[in-house]
């Protein structure tokens, strides 16, 4: 990790299983604070409250998920579903890489940022579909008690 200063991987989308990931700094103090905060929400912080099956099946989907088998298929995917987006004109964020990412603020411009755009078309296709998306959610909470909510510039 010498370019980075913290990495996230999520082992239902990365490793293909249930549940579970991890959470990776150089920092030292964001390390302290992170591990004190896992017991009250996930268990101890040598196993983050999951089970040894579950520990077991991450371990075995990190090792199968860096085959250039899957690598190829998984980039094949998302290259698939991007292009297939694009070709409705659904505005996504290039490049593709390991993700295809809806510009939701783009897709329903309607909707100032503070709207939560990602939320509004998450649920309008839940309701639609019954399809449970996953969304992330860009913003941030103001730190004096104004309840304000700044965002950032997403030019993109």
């Amino acid at each position: 990790m010498l370019l980075h200063d913290g990495a996230t991987m999520s082992a239902k989308k990365d490793a293909l299983v249930n549940i579970g990931g991890f959470m990776a700094t150089n920092e030292w103090d964001v390390f302290e604070e992170a591990r004190n905060l896992v017991v009250v929400y996930e268990g101890l912080h040598t196993y983050g409250g999951l089970a040894g099956r579950d520990m077991e099946a991450i371990a075995v989907g990190i090792n199968e998920s860096l085959t250039d088998h899957h690598q190829h298929a998984r980039v094949g995917q998302v290259e698939y579903l991007g292009h297939k987006l694009q070709s409705y004109g659904i505005p996504i964020v290039n490049p593709l890489e390991a993700m295809a990412f809806c510009r939701c603020k783009a897709f329903l411009p309607h909707l100032t940022q503070d709207e939560f755009p990602a939320q509004a078309l998450a649920a309008e296709i839940f309701i639609d579909s019954g399809s449970v998306l996953w969304r992330e959610v860009l913003f941030l909470q103001d730190e004096k008690p104004t309840r304000q909510i700044t965002t950032p510039n997403l030019s993109w």
